[in-house]
């Protein structure tokens, strides 16, 4: 089960995909502007988006699909006239559906999305004045290096991967500990305080925020912002 986010100019082509999607056992929620998908920064009640689908009629070369990006790593397809296709991808999509979009057609797109994006997720975040990188689990701060035991690191990791995204403590329990995990799920805040204490006086670039009732996310200094991935 994925969630997507629909970003489609007619009402009748959101009302249909939203059908499609929950048939097939996904979840999907609808917004009519990029600047609506901006401000939900890159979740809803509490789930991280997995797709967007975006029609190309809202995008332009001053507000494209980097503006998407910038609330998390999200696989984004466009949909438009056949003759948009090449513009689609110049806009910065990772595929393109022709209108009228096909169901059959666009699942199994779609499917190829999200297995292409899952493997070539990278293994190193970078943001800021600090680099993630996941195979030897090691967090560097301005060259120099912070050394975080395996959760702590994987818990950071996660939270970095989806910026100003909430995850649920249920969330980071599944995806860290796993779902066979029958502890006390106030692990999580133990682990959180320990990493803020961690970066206490290193480092003014992140900071991780709690949701009250909810669960925790991690925003950037918007003055050193600078996510890629390498």
């Amino acid at each position: 089960m994925c969630l997507v986010l629909l970003l489609l100019n007619n009402p009748a082509t959101r009302r249909t995909m939203k059908a499609l999607l929950e048939k097939e056992g996904h979840k999907a929620v609808e917004r009519g502007s990029l600047e609506e998908a901006v401000e939900m920064a890159g979740v809803y009640r509490g789930a991280p988006i997995d797709l967007i689908l975006v029609d190309i009629r809202l995008l332009s070369v001053e507000s494209n699909c980097e503006d998407l990006r910038g609330i998390g790593e999200i696989p984004i397809m466009v949909t438009g006239s056949g003759d948009d296709m090449i513009q689609g991808f110049l806009l910065g999509a990772d595929d393109f559906v022709a209108e009228p979009v096909a169901p059959a057609e666009f699942l199994l797109r779609m499917r190829a999305v999200l297995r292409r994006y899952q493997k070539t997720a990278s293994d190193t975040l970078v943001f800021a004045n600090v680099v993630l990188n996941r195979k030897n689990q090691e967090v560097r701060i301005d060259n120099k290096s912070v050394i975080l035991p395996q959760k702590e690191f994987e818990l950071l990791f996660k939270l970095a991967r989806h910026p100003k995204q909430t995850l649920t403590r249920i969330q980071l329990i599944e995806q860290i500990w796993g779902p066979e995990y029958e502890g006390d799920y106030r692990t999580v805040d133990v682990h959180i305080k320990r990493l803020r204490y961690r970066f206490s006086g290193v480092t003014d670039s992140f900071r991780i925020v709690t949701q009250w009732g909810n669960g925790y996310k991690l925003e950037i200094d918007s003055s050193l912002q600078r996510k890629t991935k390498i």
